[in-house]
């Protein structure tokens, strides 16, 4: 077997792990992609609030129980998310800053920022009504001992010929 044949998807390292060779039955699947479970745990986080399925203080709690020493050997992207996890500043709008963003203005027809038309609103569609024709639904209906009254005929099918 080659040795160092894999390299974890997180932190770069090399190792070796072979998924068809008897030496490493006795390891989990996922070192197909990670060299140790730490990565794994790590990797998982960061891609569980990357997907907003956990909040930062949810991830910055998980990744406190992690060993981040090796971090520098990471990707730029997972260096700067953790980073902004483990960072306590949260990201909010100054006073000032909000004062001095641009409000959309609706007006009859048009959406404009400052006097500025952007686009053009469509007037809503007319209401209509759909009518049904109950004796097309009634007459495809067939009363069946296993569906009851909710079985749809079948419309008949065409017989394969094979022409020579």
């Amino acid at each position: 077997m080659v040795r160092n044949n894999k390299t974890c998807i997180l932190c770069g390292n090399k190792y070796s792990y072979c998924s068809g060779c008897a030496e490493f039955d006795h390891l989990p699947r996922w070192m197909e992609c990670y060299c140790s479970e730490n990565c794994k745990d790590i990797f998982n986080i960061l891609s569980s609030y990357n997907m907003n399925h956990k909040t930062k203080e949810e991830a910055k709690a998980l990744l406190e129980k992690c060993d981040l020493t090796m971090t520098d050997t990471y990707s730029e992207f997972n260096k700067n998310c953790i980073n902004s996890i483990m960072t306590d500043k949260i990201s909010t709008l100054d006073e000032t800053t909000a004062d001095e963003t641009i409000k959309p203005v609706a007006t009859a027809g048009q959406i404009t920022i400052v006097g500025e038309p952007i686009m053009n609103i469509p007037e809503p569609l007319p209401e209509t009504t759909v009518t049904v024709d109950e004796s097309i639904i009634e007459t495809n209906k067939v009363s069946d001992p296993v569906m009851g009254d909710t079985a749809v005929k079948q419309s008949k099918r065409m017989k394969y010929t094979k022409k020579k």
